[in-house]
């Protein structure tokens, strides 16, 4: 977990206020997440009490962050205040759909997990790594090596793959990215549909090649997609 750095000249608050807004501007906190008391927030960091209240009263003043009365702290709908170009929330488009789900629980369940909290998660319907019957499954598979769990991965993606896809961009195309900040798709497929829900709009016309990859053309036709309409030729946008 990030922690402010005690040997830099710069105040342990303003870190901790750029670590949020940085934070923000890749897309690990979208408008309305819920952001740590002040009082669980120090404790994590390891700081005062009074230096997360202090980042907290710089980021409220900037509007990056509100805090309503009962409901605590949470990321700005509109974050007038940024000074970088926030990406955009693909979680949001990722989730959305016939079933809504709990985004603020799994979000929660997730990053307790992670921080290796005494979280029990019965939410995904899995085997606990610990039953997972590798050493039967290895057998099977010829005495190969097999010691991943029976489960679901990141919804995110494979972990050290963002953190590699991160260092890559990072390296060879100066884009300033993190891990979090990276979701892996399960296909093309999947890619375009998330673009187009998030970067399109209802009339918006679309240039395409011709010929060009068949299963993009009925889904930029269907009304599904928000990014043009069933009459709408492919070929013609």
């Amino acid at each position: 977990m990030w922690k402010p750095d005690r040997n830099s000249p710069k105040p342990l608050y303003r870190q901790i206020a750029e670590h949020i807004e940085r934070r923000i501007a890749f897309g690990e906190l979208p408008p309305a997440s819920a952001l740590p008391s002040e009082r669980k927030f120090a404790e994590q960091l390891g700081v005062n009490r009074s230096t997360v209240v202090q980042a907290y009263e710089e980021l409220r003043a900037s509007g990056v962050i509100e805090s309503v009365t009962g409901s605590g702290t949470r990321v700005s709908s509109y974050q007038w205040g940024m000074a970088l170009a926030r990406t955009p929330n693909w979680n949001r488009y990722v989730g959305g759909g016939t079933f809504l789900p709990n985004l603020p629980l799994m979000r929660k369940i997730r990053e307790g997990i992670r921080r290796e909290e005494a979280y029990i998660n019965f939410a995904s319907g899995e085997l606990a790594p610990e039953l997972s019957p590798n050493e039967a499954i290895r057998q099977a598979m010829g005495n190969r090596s097999f010691q991943e769990p029976l489960g679901y991965g990141d919804p995110q993606g494979y972990v050290p793959l963002r953190a590699a896809l991160s260092s890559f961009l990072s390296e060879y195309r100066s884009i300033q990215a993190t891990d979090e900040s990276v979701f892996i798709t399960s296909g093309s497929q999947q890619s375009l549909y998330l673009i187009a829900q998030c970067l399109l709009s209802p009339g918006h016309a679309i240039a395409i090649e011709n010929p060009s990859y068949g299963y993009s053309l009925p889904m930029f036709q269907s009304g599904s997609c928000p990014g043009n309409s069933p009459s709408r030729s492919p070929e013609a946008a």
